[in-house]
């Protein structure tokens, strides 16, 4: 029975079914379908023009972060990662190590007061929604670019010379080559995208005071207003009613991220089969546009950083030092957490060889159950977890401590493990069945098919991993009473009563610091890597 079903596919098996436990309070608390018909019938207290905004937004939030990340990759794609402006490009890296509520400061203190915000907010819900989607490629296109970019410079060298050899045109290089190529970071990068912008709240609250009133609030929010109001009459009936609109909300998104993956398949098939247009020849030559157009780029992440640091007024936070220990025990959650998403990953394309060797309808069906708990409304997230804490039972701080790293171990598994499967669709199926046909031992499979060819990748997902643990404004700020933490601090010095923009700046210093230090990481990691000597 063992040898039918080995180790490796119950740990696949066991992770997933570890996500999906997660979500059982969902399933304790009087869930009724009567009340959902009613409720999208009677569009109580404007739930369905938030979930329809949420959608519209989502979408083209999504399509155009990612698809414009691949463009600009496709400009920067003869740009060396061993030239000088290849090794500045790791400064993509910077938006998202920021975390959102640094860059909630960035553009605040960027925007406040000026001709340019003043003119957006009059301008409604529309202008505000593309303003929003900027900031959103602000803080996510660059990085998507970087990870196509990357995945460009790590095409096969053969192949780009006999594309240049064979004098195929541009056009029919990015068809045939680059497009097949990225693919499948495409369709990744279009999931993660869409979850982060359908659960949206941050920015659109702080940044723009998103309402309902103003016809631009978000499902994130509607849902954490309606708890509240929903508090005063009773907790029981306010959690009721937040499981019973997250479920729907969970469905909605699962069923736009699976119509999302179906159409990018679709799309890139058709593309395929376009017919070649007359166009310029291919080249390995860096044309000036390109170096023009990287340049700018790097200066749109810089220079709303450095403005809003002059306009900024500074004061030492009296309690900076205290993220001293979330800084360490973040450490080790971000050890663990990327320990957690190689072995996920490596079980995974060990187990189902032929299913994740690429994006299809069946590893689309596999990646949706590793998302689910993402696809979960966060607020949703964080009362289910409260109530595993009441089932559980917490009475020591060793527990608190346990709690908080398993608790980002689980949630940053569908991001980093993902990214990881990603990866490993390059481990061909022929490969795996001719090291099992002659009997290599695991071990060796584990050292030079997983372990020594993608430790580059592996470095940069433990960079994720500490930028999502120590930015995350959920497990933190939840357990922040008995674990400080860099968000909940900086939070409490932007919003409320108890706000000092000049204090907040000494946190937001930190927050550089930190995503300097990671790109500087990252640099050294990318010039001692084989792919630096892809030209």
């Amino acid at each position: 029975m063992l040898k039918r079903f080995p180790s490796r596919k119950l740990a696949a098996y066991a992770i997933i079914l570890t996500t999906v436990s997660f979500l059982l309070p969902l399933f304790f608390s009087g869930f009724e379908i009567d009340n959902v018909l009613r409720l999208f019938k009677s569009n109580s207290y404007g739930f369905n023009s938030a979930l329809l905004r949420t959608i519209s937004f989502a979408l083209i939030s999504s399509i155009f972060t990612v698809a414009g990340g691949l463009c600009l990759a496709l400009f920067f794609s003869n740009i060396s990662l061993k030239s000088k402006l290849g090794k500045n490009f790791t400064y993509f890296l910077l938006p998202i190590t920021f975390g959102t509520t640094a860059l909630v400061f960035i553009f605040k203190v960027l925007l406040f007061n000026s001709a340019f915000f003043n003119e957006v907010i009059q301008g409604g819900s529309l202008t505000q929604t593309f303003l929003l989607i900027l900031i959103q490629f602000w803080q996510y296109g660059f990085l998507f670019a970087y990870l196509f970019w990357l995945n460009i410079q790590n095409t096969p060298h053969r192949i780009n010379e006999f594309s240049i050899a064979v004098g195929t045109t541009r056009f029919e290089k990015i068809r045939d080559v680059i497009l097949p190529h990225s693919r499948n970071l495409f369709i990744l990068l279009l999931f993660i995208s869409f979850i982060f912008a359908f659960y949206e709240d941050t920015k659109s609250q702080l940044i723009l005071r998103a309402s309902q009133g103003t016809d631009t609030e978000l499902i994130s929010h509607w849902l954490y207003r309606t708890y509240q109001s929903n508090l005063l009459i009773n907790p029981e009936y306010a959690s009721n009613s937040v499981f019973t609109h997250g479920l729907i909300v969970f469905f909605v998104a699962m069923l736009f991220i699976l119509v999302l993956g179906l159409l990018v398949l679709l799309s890139f098939r058709v593309i395929s089969r376009t017919r070649s247009i007359d166009g310029k020849k291919s080249s390995s030559k860096t044309s000036l546009f390109s170096r023009s157009f990287g340049i700018i780029s790097i200066a749109i992440i810089l220079v709303p950083v450095l403005i809003a640091l002059v306009k900024s007024s500074y004061s030492i936070a009296e309690n900076i030092s205290s993220i001293t220990f979330p800084f360490a025990i973040t450490l080790i959650a971000s050890f663990s957490a990327t320990t957690l998403a190689v072995a996920f990953g490596i079980s995974s394309r060990l187990t189902f060889t032929k299913m994740l060797s690429d994006f299809n309808t069946k590893s689309l069906l596999y990646f949706l159950a590793i998302f689910l708990i993402q696809m979960v409304p966060p607020l949703f997230i964080i009362l289910s977890g409260f109530k595993w804490l009441s089932w559980v039972g917490y009475k020591s701080d060793f527990i608190i401590y346990i709690i908080w790293l398993i608790g980002h171990c689980v949630l940053t598994l569908p991001l980093l493990g993902s990214f990881i499967m990603a990866i490993h669709f390059s481990v061909r199926e022929h490969e795996l069945d001719y090291l099992r046909a002659y009997k290599i031992p695991f071990e060796d499979i584990l050292k030079y098919s997983f372990m020594t060819r993608f430790k580059v990748q592996y470095a940069l997902t433990l960079i994720f991993a500490f930028t999502f643990i120590w930015n995350d404004a959920g497990l933190n700020m939840v357990l922040s009473d008995n674990i400080p933490s860099f968000v909940s601090n900086l939070q409490m010095l932007l919003i409320g009563r108890a706000a000092d923009y000049s204090q907040a700046t000494s946190f937001v210093l930190v927050a550089i610091v930190m995503s300097l230090t990671c790109v500087l990481i990252w640099r050294y990691i990318i010039s001692k890597s084989p792919l630096s000597e892809v030209k």
